[in-house]
């Protein structure tokens, strides 16, 4: 009776053993009051994959005629993405996907702009992954 939890056992440890850079998922969001920015991070331990993206809250909407970019920074290596470079660039949201991104030393900036139907606000939100 014991044979099914020694064989998920052994499984558990040599799949660690085997497969040390399973990739793993994290989520980060930053709450700017009138908008939200979310990185959703996957990968293993140096290399992975982000995607950086932005929507404004109840009211407001992603100002397409605002020039949005986001910079990223490894060590003395910088990366600029613009507008025209999002995955989905649209009033409802925008994205930006980065692949082969340095996880755990990545910093990065975007900017930003959403607006309602009285104002639009501009924002440089700092990132890191």
């Amino acid at each position: 009776r014991k044979t099914p939890a020694i064989a998920l056992a052994f499984f558990v440890a040599a799949s660690a053993t085997l497969f040390p850079l399973l990739a793993s998922t994290q989520v980060i969001k930053h709450d700017g009051g009138v908008y939200v920015v979310s990185v959703t991070t996957s990968g293993g331990a140096d290399k992975g994959s982000a995607t950086v993206s932005a929507t404004g809250k109840a009211g407001y909407h992603c100002n397409t005629l605002y020039p949005w970019k986001l910079t990223l920074r490894t060590g003395s290596t910088e990366r600029v993405l613009k507008r025209e470079q999002a995955k989905v660039f649209s009033e409802a949201k925008v994205v930006f996907q980065l692949d082969d991104v340095s996880l755990g030393s990545t910093k990065a900036e975007i900017k930003l702009s959403v607006c309602n139907d009285k104002l639009c606000q501009t924002e440089k939100v700092d990132l890191s992954f």
